[in-house]
């Protein structure tokens, strides 16, 4: 009997190992986050967010048999993995912003990425197969709990929710309900931006939030293709050419003309009349956001005006002017389509992520058709790929200045620069050696090279422009910058939740020629004297305006670098990953 009765223990046990190993790799994400999102703040934070995870992953067990339940929540498994993904690599929550790009992400960005991770994408769907086959195969279609046990769970996981509920949320009429004397609204909106965090809500809640960020997008355009600046051209000169060329991932640090040690601008060190600006910084770090910003009025504070206003390119094109955008990136995002569909000439550049061939120059064989034809004003918008991972593929193999990059076929052992003995095992390897130091060396050379071939581009265009002999301004701006493993965070590419300087302080560079200077005199003087004050990408919309010579009720010279009245902040604000207002780094 009692041989009989071990034997059925360990049967039991070997029974719930399937089902054990199902719950522990479904929660992996959140059990993860505990550990590493910064996000989630302290200890009592952490508890909630646990409990939290754990009424989420009951609630469907309680309702569906095993092997359903379990079936069901396969989906999961995948989309823990962009959960991983982002805890790893932000130390936070998946954010808002990190859904979206996942949602509109070009095809050619997405083989980008999964070029470079596809043995990790082959083993997550690996184990996805086995997951499903061992649910099938091994897990009986049956309650994981009693019927007993299951309504005490319920009962337990109501007067939780009941309790938190009347304890902490605001609700009208709810007073009267209140059996707790404590009441703080700042905490009960905290206990909800926490809930909003734990996977997989955080994936959904973003996701509706996105789809009805579009479905508003779609309903005001009407209203927009009614809107109007009342913009006009206020000058004499009719052969005014303006360059905008939109850099991608450009952080202000690399840039040898902005006191890199590395003299990764060697064209744009030796060009005259270029001004580089010191100190600004975009009000988002991720594309998707920061364009559409520095394209329109709208502001950290009123973030709405880019939806139901158009952009400068629109106002450029009221007050007259012969509007091009020429871009080889942002197939995908509604408010770029729209303005480049509302242009005199729009070219995109299919992306080709398999080889060189898709580089930032060959945007001038098409500026150049407009800059010769016989339109009088010109608004040239350029929309460079610049620095963008994987940042070997930005840049000819003629420009791998600095090596090992990413191009190299570099053995990890050489990377790691261990001692030379074949033998050597990986853990003492590791102890002997810093790995992320080598990772950083790859990055750092790739990058650099990427900002050599953007000071290659931008100089070509602008000896483009002044061959033309006639006046014409030329501005550089970044559009967000990128994390290099820079400190002790480890932080890498861009879009974090928590944000570094080195997402935010991006180039600005503006060029005139000689014939622009001698209709504007003052001109030089002005970007001189502002170009180490404290701005955000916000001026470029009444700083283009300027440029142009356009006019419009609403213009603010306070907002323009061009004017001397160029308004210097000590606090600057953008935007979080999630949309929220935040103070920048600086």
């Amino acid at each position: 009997m009692k041989v009989a009765a071990c034997t059925m223990m360990k049967y039991k046990k070997v029974k719930f190992l399937p089902e054990c190993l199902a719950c522990l790799l479904l929660l992996l994400p959140n059990l993860v986050a505990l550990f590493l999102a910064e996000d989630l703040g302290g200890i009592l934070p952490r508890i909630y967010y646990a409990f939290i995870s754990v009424c989420c992953f009951l609630v469907p067990a309680l309702l569906l048999k095993a092997r359903t339940f379990f079936l069901v929540q396969s989906p999961l498994l995948l989309l823990g993995c962009i959960e991983l993904a982002h805890l790893i690599i932000n130390k936070t929550t998946t954010s808002l912003l990190f859904v979206y790009t996942c949602m509109i992400a070009e095809k050619g960005e997405f083989l980008e990425l999964l070029s470079t991770g596809w043995l990790l994408a082959l083993l997550i769907l690996c184990v996805w197969g086995l997951y499903i086959y061992i649910i099938i195969r091994y897990v009986d279609n049956r309650y994981l709990w009693t019927t007993k046990t299951r309504s005490y769970i319920g009962i337990f996981i109501g007067i939780s929710f009941l309790l938190i509920d009347l304890t902490y949320v605001d609700l009208p009429d709810k007073s009267k309900w209140r059996i707790f004397p404590i009441h703080n609204e700042t905490i009960g909106n905290e206990l909800l931006s926490y809930t909003e965090k734990v996977f997989p809500l955080n994936l959904f809640l973003s996701t509706g939030r996105i789809i009805h960020l579009r479905k508003d997008i779609k309903q005001e355009e009407t209203h927009v293709n009614d809107f109007s600046f009342g913009a006009t051209y206020n000058s004499s000169e009719k052969e005014t050419t303006v360059v905008l060329i939109i850099g991608e991932t450009a952080r202000y640090s690399n840039f040898g003309i902005n006191g890199y040690t590395r003299p990764t601008t060697p064209h744009l060190s030796q060009r005259s009349h270029l001004i580089s600006f010191d100190s600004v910084y975009s009000i988002a770090n991720l594309t998707t956001v920061s364009v559409p910003f520095m394209l329109s009025r709208a502001t950290p504070m009123h973030p709405e005006i880019y939806t139901h206003e158009k952009s400068i390119v629109d106002a450029f094109s009221e007050a007259g002017y012969y509007t091009a955008w020429i871009a080889n990136q942002s197939f995908g995002n509604p408010f770029l389509m729209r303005i480049s569909e509302n242009c005199d000439y729009q070219h995109y550049i299919p992306t080709d992520v398999k080889n060189h061939d898709n580089l930032d120059i060959r945007l001038l064989d098409y500026a150049q058709n407009i800059m010769e034809n016989d339109s009088k004003q010109k608004l040239i918008v350029l929309h460079s790929l610049g620095c963008h991972f994987k940042y070997n593929l930005r840049y000819p193999d003629s420009f791998r200045y600095y090596q090992p990059d990413l191009s190299s076929e570099t053995p990890l052992k050489d990377i790691l620069n261990p001692d030379d003995n074949p033998d050597i095992h990986l853990k003492e390897l590791l102890e002997k050696t810093d790995l992320l130091e080598g990772m950083r060396e790859l990055l750092v050379n790739s990058y650099d090279n990427a900002i050599c071939y953007t000071d290659y581009f931008i100089d070509s265009t602008i000896s483009m422009l002044d061959a033309q002999n006639k006046p014409a301004v030329l501005i550089y701006i970044g559009d967000h910058g990128e994390n290099l493993l820079d400190d002790e965070r480890h932080l890498f590419l861009h879009a974090t939740y928590q944000g570094s300087v080195y997402e935010y302080h991006v180039p600005l560079f503006v060029w005139t020629s000689d014939e622009y200077r001698t209709l504007h005199p003052n001109v030089e003087n002005n970007l001189q004297a502002n170009k180490s004050k404290s701005i955000t990408s916000m001026v470029l919309f009444h700083s283009l305006m300027e440029a142009g010579h356009i006019s419009y009720p609403q213009w603010d010279a306070s907002l323009s670098i061009f004017n001397p009245q160029l308004r210097s902040d000590s606090v600057l604000y953008g935007l979080d990953a999630n949309l929220k207002l935040k103070q920048l780094p600086k």
